[in-house]
């Protein structure tokens, strides 16, 4: 990605995954809605692998058509 401007700024970061599951529980009703520029099937991989993607009961997402590589991770 490169800039349009030289500006910059600092912003707070969240790790969603652990911030959902210790948010929600499988009791809970959840909708999901995510619209975050492409990052939207890092977030579903995340889910997926932590083994609480079943805490949502609606999921929206913006599907782009460009195809984001996600590069395998070892554990």
């Amino acid at each position: 990605y490169t800039a349009k401007s030289s500006k910059t700024a600092d912003v707070m970061a969240v790790d969603f995954v652990r911030w959902f599951e210790a948010a929600f529980a499988t009791q809970d009703f959840v909708v999901l809605k995510l619209d975050i520029e492409g990052a939207e099937a890092y977030i579903v991989e995340g889910l997926l692998k932590a083994g609480i993607a079943n805490r949502i009961d609606i999921l929206l997402w913006e599907c782009h058509w460009r195809v984001i590589a996600i590069e395998p991770t070892t554990t």
